[in-house]
């Protein structure tokens, strides 16, 4: 019986895999396990939002496809200077392949910011879309968030 558990963790998988194949192949190539580099507030205030993460992690690399996978865990301490700090670590000295931000815009926003300046992949989870969509208008203060309805900003 297939569990919602066993769906998400497998569709995940497969469409990182799927969603940039060229990106992984002078490590496949090589041999060489594929370097992600994590970043999730496992301490302070927002520490709840990363409860899961160890298992999550660990059943991800116990499975066939996560053999060929090696993931690098920082805890950004639920501080937005830490997970930039973090961040340039695990791109710098960790050389990672890609980075995968979760939880909070205190933990993702500046995580985003520093691979884009770095070049690095990067993809954001289980954080929230609001503060990642343009600002509402100051006169009015009229949503522009797209509309589904008319396939377009709404204004």
């Amino acid at each position: 019986m297939i569990t919602r558990r066993k769906l998400l963790k497998s569709g995940a998988a497969t469409g990182l895999a799927l969603s940039s194949p060229g990106l992984f192949a002078p490590a496949i190539a090589q041999g060489a396990k594929i370097r992600i580099g994590y970043v999730s507030p496992q301490s302070g205030p927002l520490a709840g939002f990363a409860e899961s993460d160890a298992y999550n992690i660990e059943s991800f690399l116990a499975t066939s496809v996560g053999q060929n996978f090696e993931v690098i865990v920082k805890d950004s301490q639920s501080d937005p200077n830490r997970a930039a700090s973090v961040a340039k670590e695990l791109i710098v000295d960790d050389e990672i392949n890609l980075m995968i931000v979760a939880s909070t815009p205190e933990t993702t926003n500046p995580v985003a910011t520093t691979c884009e300046a770095e070049g690095m992949p990067v993809i954001s989870t289980k954080a929230p879309w609001q503060p990642a969509t343009p600002a509402t208008r100051q006169a009015g203060n009229r949503s522009t968030m797209p509309s589904t309805t008319s396939g377009g900003w709404r204004t």
